[in-house]
């Protein structure tokens, strides 16, 4: 009996993956077991268990099978045929699946695929301009520093400039559906950065101002966007929890689905928490950010004076 057959419409591949994980968790903890436990009867790891658990992991098809045969779920009753049903619409392909070469980063990919289902996104960043939002020359002179392109070899120069190219046109993609997205009433992307952010001249390295000009000017047009939200925390704000580093926060609209918080840390990558306390902490401290932050003319006028100075 396939998903239709149950009266199910199809679902968003990251949406899936939510469903099934938080079913899976349900059934291990349904039965008492740690993920140690578990994992000692499958005969698998506590960190395959748990990168399944946490939806860093698609579960194959067999996995599947083996962990429903050992709980005692037949085949022939609907929990099963839900819970595969489930598990087919996750393993689709991702919507940035062209991307696959550059998603190195387990967590970052997750990241991607959770994005994409998200109904609403709030993300604080003090050091640089949010991938999202970003110009392609503001991504790619980030990118020629970060992957020391001028200090490779020229075949690896080659190697490494087409692997910036590639996500610098991930992030325009994500900023082209964030747009689209909202123009369809799905998503509502609030943004806070800190003022250091649109002082530091990116581009200047090479002696081209003009790079972090456009990028200004870009988020004044963004932020004139209807679904979007941009503050900027001045100068004169003073110290804030902010300071402690970037942070997103995803919502979803379907009830039955928690937030999720995206830390990332001193190497760029992204670390997935799903602990309701720090979530919650997490959207507190955003929320009192958003009321020391400026907007509007407000923030017309600093990007102004960013431009004037640069």
């Amino acid at each position: 009996m396939t998903g239709q057959n149950l009266g199910m419409k199809r679902l968003q591949p990251a949406r899936a993956k939510r469903r099934l994980t938080k079913m899976l968790q349900e059934l291990r903890e349904g039965a008492e077991k740690t993920q140690i436990e578990l994992g000692q009867e499958l005969g698998w790891s506590q960190s395959k268990v748990q990168r399944i658990e946490n939806g860093l992991t698609t579960i194959t098809k067999a996995d599947l099978y083996y962990l429903l045969n050992h709980f005692g779920i037949r085949p022939d009753g609907d929990r099963f045929k839900e819970l595969d049903w489930l598990g087919e619409q996750a393993r689709a392909k991702p919507r940035y699946g062209e991307f696959r070469s550059i998603l190195t980063d387990r967590n970052y990919a997750a990241y991607l695929e959770q994005e994409e289902g998200a109904s609403s996104l709030r993300q604080h960043e003090p050091s640089l301009v949010p991938g999202i939002l970003q110009t392609e020359r503001y991504s790619m002179a980030l990118l020629h520093e970060f992957l020391e392109i001028d200090q490779a070899s020229e075949r690896t120069q080659e190697e490494l400039l087409e692997r910036a190219e590639r996500i610098a046109a991930l992030r325009q993609r994500r900023q082209e559906d964030l747009i689209g997205r909202g123009a369809e009433g799905m998503l509502r992307a609030e943004f806070l950065i800190n003022e250091a952010v649109i002082r530091q001249a990116i581009g200047a390295e090479v002696g081209d101002k003009t790079v972090m000009t456009q990028q200004l000017k870009h988020l004044q047009t963004l932020a004139r966007v209807e679904n979007v939200s941009i503050g900027i925390l001045t100068f004169g704000v003073g110290s804030h929890r902010g300071m402690q580093g970037p942070f997103v926060v995803l919502d979803f609209a379907e009830e039955d689905e928690s937030p999720l918080l995206y830390v990332e840390n001193a190497r760029g990558d992204y670390a997935t928490n799903i602990n309701e306390d720090e979530i919650r902490a997490r959207i507190n401290v955003f929320q009192s950010l958003q009321q020391r932050a400026v907007y509007g003319d407000q923030f017309d006028e600093v990007i102004e004076s960013a431009i004037r100075e640069m």
